[in-house]
């Protein structure tokens, strides 16, 4: 028996790309009390009534414009990252968990207890928000009371950097006006303005022609980076001027996210 497990925690994605499985995905997500903090009497009948009635077909559409031959692009992210911390922690067991959707965080704690003394979980939020990483503390909470939850690390030098090498090699590449951050929507006053549409309208308005946008939120890229930013956001842009909308790439399963995730978890066991 290992001393030491580690959980890493993204926040899921539907099985396939089928009506049934989106549906049965956005169910679970948007009931949980953290994500829609309506009152559950008044929001229930309207999530089973009415939004679940119409929205996976849509969301279904779009999830099928960016899955890829091996599935949903944040399950194969996490998995292969998975993987290559499991390779740079050859003394710890090491496995993945998704906050709605399969693995499940509970079944795979149940595992590592059977397997390891203690458990560290990170969730891959670099910024705590409580639609996601607080659902995460709670379904580890009714399992694993006792576990190590490392609840941030956006603010974590080791991880700017990273983030700020990335940016840099596109930045210099290319041929940009203007670099955008974007963070899709973390809990802050005010209703999380400016929105990122809106902005993105009035630099094009205002003549800038090329832009970089980089989403610091999200470690791996999903439906929020693939397709509402790197599709709907990018048509939007050009629709009103602008010439290019690039997007830098999450971290996703990069060799160096890997060995800081190593790290980290080493520091904080």
């Amino acid at each position: 028996m290992k001393e030491n497990g580690l959980l890493l925690v993204n926040l899921g994605s539907p099985r396939s790309t089928s009506v049934a499985d989106v549906r049965q995905y956005l169910a679970e997500f948007l009931g949980d009390p953290n994500v829609i903090e309506m009152p559950r009497g008044f929001w229930k009948p309207i999530l089973h009534g009415m939004i679940l009635r119409s929205r996976p077909a849509k969301s279904a559409q779009l999830y099928r414009e960016i899955w890829t031959d091996a599935g949903s692009p944040l399950i194969v992210y996490t998995y292969n990252l998975t993987k290559k911390v499991r390779t740079l922690l050859p003394d710890w067991e090491v496995t993945m968990a998704m906050t709605y959707g399969q693995p499940t965080i509970a079944s795979q704690i149940t595992k590592l207890q059977q397997k390891c003394h203690h458990i560290t979980v990170l969730p891959l939020f670099p910024h705590y928000s409580k639609s996601t990483t607080k659902s995460i503390i709670d379904q580890v909470a009714a399992v694993a009371p006792n576990a190590t939850i490392i609840k941030r690390f956006g603010g974590d030098d080791a991880y700017i950097a990273l983030l700020v090498n990335r940016i840099n090699q596109l930045w210099t590449a290319g041929d940009y006006d203007q670099l955008f951050v974007s963070y899709h929507g973390l809990d802050q006053p005010r209703g999380s303005k400016p929105y990122l549409h809106e902005s993105l309208v009035q630099a094009a308005d205002a003549g800038i022609r090329k832009v970089l946008l980089v989403c610091p939120s999200f470690t791996a890229d999903c439906l929020e980076t693939l397709h509402e930013n790197g599709i709907e956001n990018k048509a939007n842009f050009l629709a009103h001027g602008g010439q290019t909308l690039d997007l830098v790439p999450a971290l996703n399963d990069d060799a160096e996210f890997a060995q800081y995730i190593a790290h980290l978890v080493q520091i904080h066991k």
